[in-house]
């Protein structure tokens, strides 16, 4: 899925984990085989070198003579190995890493020994480790192997589902994940029907993205019927309140006539904005050039209503269509107009640009869920499609809108001695230019 680093996806870490743990099982069961095979291999050399002191003593008491594998006396033996001799009527033995020894004491209380290398041994372990790392090896990729195929089948469904789930929370792709939705299942579900991935599986992947998918398809639905409202209903008035405005131009100057002129310039606004987001929603993303922050914010504050200040405090480059940017700051400061109160201002910094007003602020419902259609904002009231335009013109160039308070947006300062309301900050983030 784009988006996901191969290292990051389950996929991966399913088959990485299940390698480690085939590893680790294949060390620790190898190693406990060595330990045993180590063991059993010494126990070998020590019968060995007894067997051969046995065959040696037995010659001594006979002939007093030994063979060459055979010493007389205590000269070299390990610590301790002499004096349990002298104190055990059997043969004692001891062994290390280089050598392995056995010892007795014959029955005119001479010392006899025998001294084997352990270099067989130390050659066995060392090529019992070389097998039991090449068989672990083996093993473990064969483990993930094993594991990267299994969880294909799994992790297909879940990405499936999570790219649906991202186009469908991308303006620019709610057509095309409806569409892939539709194709695979005819329409939106029953409630009663089963809930089925495409491939029919019913185990918890396929239950999960089930649901996920059908979601995803009731949410896309109801997105594109707002969206189709908006057009048609915007459609659909502007020929009635042409021949109302018609109409109201006949009217007199009284006060009834001025109030009917004031809502129908209301309503027609509210068509055009209608229109305007109906256009938004079927733009397709916009191009983008390399623009500084400080000509955008100057070329807003210059065209808005009103005297607007701009203030620098680190200048930046961005990547966005300037067109589309500026109108959403012309926007943003005709909101400032209409629903705050001066001083406006214009803040650039680096990448971000912050229009800032000292009215009453936003409601709490803008701060948490950001602006909603025909959900109208501050006592002025309004359709509250302005925002809304505002940031779907943002998304289709790469950028995002964020709303605080007046003394929320800038690090650093300190405004809890001011008096009077700390207004309302909209901030403009986009895409930095590399």
């Amino acid at each position: 899925m784009k988006g996901i680093p191969w290292y990051a996806s389950l996929r991966f870490r399913f088959a990485a984990v299940l390698a480690v743990t085939s590893f680790a099982i294949a060390a620790l069961l190898g190693a406990w085989i060595a330990h045993v095979a180590l063991g059993d291999a010494r126990d070998q050399m020590r019968e060995q070198a007894a067997a051969t002191l046995r065959a040696g003593t037995a010659t001594y008491e006979t002939t007093r003579t030994v063979a060459p594998t055979v010493q007389i006396g205590e000269k070299g033996l390990p610590s301790g190995l002499a004096q349990r001799a002298r104190e055990h009527d059997d043969i004692v033995t001891s062994a290390d890493e280089r050598e392995t020894w056995a010892a007795v004491q014959a029955q005119d209380g001479t010392t006899l020994s025998v001294r084997l290398p352990s270099a067989p041994v130390v050659e066995r372990w060392e090529e019992l480790a070389r097998t039991i790392l090449a068989l672990s090896l083996a093993v473990a990729a064969a483990a993930s192997g094993i594991g990267w195929f299994v969880s294909g089948g799994l992790t297909r469904r879940l990405r499936r589902a999570a790219e649906i789930t991202l186009e469908g929370g991308d303006v620019q792709g709610h057509d095309a994940a409806l569409a892939r939705l539709r194709a695979d299942a005819d329409g939106a579900p029953r409630r009663d029907a089963p809930r089925r991935t495409p491939s029919g599986e019913q185990d918890e992947v396929g239950v999960l993205t089930g649901v996920i998918e059908d979601t995803t398809r009731r949410l896309l639905l109801k997105i594109q019927q707002e969206r189709a409202l908006t057009a048609d209903a915007a459609h659909e008035l502007r020929t009635p309140l042409t021949a109302l405005t018609s109409a109201v131009e006949l009217l007199d100057d009284s006060a009834e006539a001025e109030r009917v002129r004031t809502l129908l310039g209301r309503m027609r606004r509210l068509v055009d904005d209608m229109l305007s987001l109906a256009r938004e929603d079927a733009a397709d993303q916009a191009d983008r050039d390399v623009v500084p922050t400080e000509d955008l914010a100057r070329e807003a504050a210059g065209s808005g209503p009103g005297e607007v200040e701009v203030q620098v405090e680190t200048p930046g480059r961005v990547r966005c269509d300037e067109q589309l940017v500026v109108s959403v700051l012309e926007s943003l400061v005709l909101n400032a107009v209409r629903h705050g109160a001066p001083p406006i201002t214009i803040e650039v910094d680096g990448e971000e640009i912050r229009v800032r007003d000292r009215g009453p602020g936003f409601p709490d419902e803008i701060l948490t869920d950001g602006p909603r259609r025909f959900h109208s904002i501050g006592p002025t009231g309004g359709s509250g499609l302005g925002l809304v335009i505002a940031q779907r013109r943002l998304e289709r160039t790469g950028g995002t809108l964020a709303f605080g308070g007046g003394g929320e947006a800038r690090s650093g300062e300190d405004r809890s001695g001011e008096d009077g309301p700390q207004g309302a900050v909209v901030t403009v983030r986009l895409e930095p230019a590399s």
